[in-house]
C-alpha cells in the first residue's frame, strides 16, 4: 500500500488465505488470521460474492476441525494412559483423572473411549487389575491343589461357579474378577467345558442310536391302558414301561389300522367319561337362580344344544360362553349357529388352552438315561458362557 491507500487482495491471496485456515492452530480465526493473512471480515466479505471461495473456506475449517479433534484426542489419551497405574492402585478413574491435570473430564473420556477401542481394552484391563487385587486382599490366593480340584470338578459336570465355591468360598462376582485377572485358569477352564459339553453332545448321539423300540404288544397294551383308564392321567397311566402318548400318535398316523384301533379306544374311554359326568350331581352354581336364567335366554339356550350334557360341566360352560360371546361379538352371524357353533366353541377353547409346557429334565427319547438339556449346548445357558 501507499499512502492511505488500501491493499486490493487478489483472487490468489483469497484462496492461499483460505487454504492456510486448515493449519492454523486453536483459537478464535479472527484473532488468528492476522498479516500476512487476510483478516476474516475481508475473506468472508469476498467469500460472500464468490461461491467457490466459500466452498474453500468451508472445507478448510472442516479440516482444521477434524485435526484439532484428534490432536486433542491424542493428548487426552497420553493422559488416560498416565493415570492407569494411579486406577491399577485402587483409585476410581474419575478420583485418578482428577489427580491429573492433564486429564480430561470424565464425559469425555467415555466419548474418547469409543473412538479408541484399543485404549478401552487397556482402561478395562486396569479396572480389572484393581479389582483382582482387591479380591486377592480379601481372600487367600488358590493353591495349585484347590486349582486342580476345580478342575476335575468342572471336567465331571459342576458348573464353574459350583467348584469355586465348593473349594474356594469365592462369590460369583468374585470369581469373574478373578479369572480376569488369570487369564490362563480361564483358558483352562474355557476348555474342560467345551470338552464336558462335547461328551455330553456325544452321549445324546448315542441315545438316539440307542433308544427303545417298541413292539406291535406293547402298542396294543397301551391302547388296552387307554382304554379302561379311570380317572387318572394318560400319561400316569402310560408310564415308563409302555409307549409314548406322542409315540402312538406318530404311529397311528404311519398306520391306519391302527389308528383306528386307538380311535375306538379313545371312544370308549370318553364314552365312560360321559356316563360318569351325566350321573355326577350338578353344581351348585349350575342350579337354582343362575341356571334358570342363563336358560330364559334365547341365545344361551341354542348355543347349549351344541354340547352333550354327558361333557366335564367346566368345559361345557366355557364352550357355550365361546359361543355366545363369538355371536354378540360379530363373529358368528346368528342365522350360522346351529351349523358353525360347535366349531367356534371348540376353536376359541383351543386357542386359549392349547399351548403346552416342557420341561428341560424329561428323557429325551423314550427310555433314555439323559435329559433334553443333555442334548442342547451349555455354554449359552449356563454361568460358563458369562465369563
Amino acid at each position: 500500500m501507499t499512502g492511505g491507500a488500501m491493499k486490493v487482495w487478489s483472487d490468489a491471496d483469497m484462496y492461499a488465505t483460505a487454504d492456510a485456515i486448515a493449519t492454523l492452530g486453536e483459537g478464535n480465526l479472527l484473532h488468528l488470521l492476522k498479516p500476512p493473512l487476510i483478516g476474516l471480515q475481508t475473506l468472508l466479505g469476498r467469500a460472500s460474492r464468490n461461491a467457490d471461495l466459500m466452498r474453500r473456506i468451508r472445507l478448510a475449517k472442516s479440516v482444521r476441525k477434524q485435526r484439532l479433534s484428534e490432536q486433542a484426542d491424542d493428548r487426552y489419551a497420553a493422559a488416560l494412559i498416565d493415570v492407569l497405574p494411579l486406577i491399577r492402585s485402587g483409585a476410581t478413574v474419575a478420583d485418578a483423572c482428577r489427580n491429573n491435570p492433564h486429564s480430561p473430564d470424565p464425559t469425555v473420556i467415555f466419548g474418547l473411549l469409543k473412538k479408541r477401542p484399543e485404549l478401552k481394552l487397556k482402561l478395562d484391563q486396569a479396572v480389572a487389575d484393581r479389582e483382582a487385587m482387591k479380591v486377592a486382599n480379601r481372600l487367600p490366593p488358590l493353591s495349585d491343589d484347590q486349582i486342580e480340584r476345580i478342575m476335575a470338578a468342572v471336567s465331571n459336570g459342576a458348573l464353574i461357579k459350583e467348584a469355586f465355591a465348593a473349594t474356594s468360598n469365592r462369590s460369583s462376582s468374585e470369581l469373574r474378577v478373578f479369572l480376569r485377572s488369570r487369564p490362563d485358569l480361564k483358558a483352562r477352564l474355557n476348555t474342560a467345558v467345551a470338552e464336558r459339553e462335547a461328551s455330553n453332545r456325544a452321549r445324546g448321539r448315542q441315545a438316539v442310536v440307542e433308544k427303545r423300540t417298541w413292539s406291535d404288544a406293547d402298542y396294543d397294551a397301551a391302547l388296552d391302558a387307554i382304554r379302561n383308564h379311570r380317572g387318572r392321567s394318560i400319561h400316569d397311566v402310560l408310564g415308563n414301561n409302555l409307549p409314548t402318548y406322542n409315540g402312538i400318535w406318530d404311529r397311528s398316523r404311519r398306520s391306519v389300522g391302527f389308528a383306528e384301533r386307538f380311535r375306538d379306544a379313545i371312544g370308549e374311554q370318553m364314552a365312560w367319561r360321559r356316563t360318569t359326568y351325566a350321573k355326577q350331581p350338578k353344581r351348585i352354581y349350575q342350579q337354582e337362580t343362575l341356571r334358570r336364567g342363563l336358560n330364559e335366554n334365547e341365545l344361551y339356550r341354542e348355543a347349549s344344544k351344541l354340547f352333550h350334557r354327558g361333557m366335564d360341566p367346566d368345559l361345557r360352560d366355557d364352550l357355550i360362553s365361546n359361543v355366545v360371546t363369538a355371536v354378540l361379538a360379530g363373529e358368528l352371524p346368528r342365522d350360522e349357529l346351529a351349523v358353525r357353533g360347535a366349531a367356534v366353541g371348540w376353536h376359541h377353547h383351543r386357542k386359549l388352552n392349547g399351548r403346552q409346557m416342557d420341561t428341560l429334565d424329561r428323557p429325551a427319547y423314550d427310555n433314555a438315561k439323559i435329559s433334553l438339556l443333555d442334548t442342547i449346548t451349555g455354554d449359552q445357558w449356563s454361568f460358563e458362557g458369562a465369563i
